[in-house]
């Protein structure tokens, strides 16, 4: 009983959060068919959401995100000649997080590294590219919360996933 009764709350949470998700993204949608150009237009969407309400990013964790990709990436025996489109997307995020930056502006670094990630002519670029890609994810995923504040912070989160998923089933 008494281990049960939390877990059913949670549960409880977990499946609200999933209909409000799926809400969202009905409402991005317009009850349209879901083309690619729908999904798109969809996921930008939220991500305006996202922008309007504010949310930046400070310099400093994104300066800390672009140097632990950094060294993340050397230490998997990245070099610029050998993976040039992993040198490319490290290049682009180090350049644009040397100030502040909406959560769009950084989707738009995530979609620079994914690219780096369809390196199919090179393996081991792609293979760098997916670990960006990994690296950039889970910054979004804590760092958009800190910055919305504990009010914001999970609706912020959700709309973020929402978007990434229309994206996703966009390019598919």
């Amino acid at each position: 009983g008494a281990i049960v009764a939390p877990l059913a709350t949670a549960g409880a949470r977990s499946g609200i959060n999933a209909v409000r998700e799926t809400a969202a993204t009905n409402k991005a949608l317009g009850g349209a068919a879901p083309t690619s150009k729908n999904l798109k237009d969809a996921a930008r969407t939220l991500y305006q959401q996202i922008d309007d309400k504010g949310v930046t990013i400070p310099q400093k964790p994104l300066k800390s995100l672009s140097s632990n990709i950094e060294s993340r990436i050397k230490s998997e025996g990245f070099n610029a000649r050998i993976h040039p489109k992993t040198a490319a997307a490290l290049d682009e995020i180090s350049k644009a997080t040397d100030e502040a930056m909406s959560p769009g502006d950084l989707d738009i670094l995530l979609r620079v590294a994914g690219e780096a990630s369809k390196s199919f002519d090179n393996p081991s670029d792609a293979r760098l590219g997916r670990m960006i890609v990994r690296e950039i994810d889970d910054f979004m995923a804590n760092q958009l919360p800190k910055e919305a504040g504990m009010a914001d912070g999970d609706d912020i989160s959700n709309l973020y996933r929402q978007a990434q998923s229309l994206w996703g089933r966009a390019r598919k």
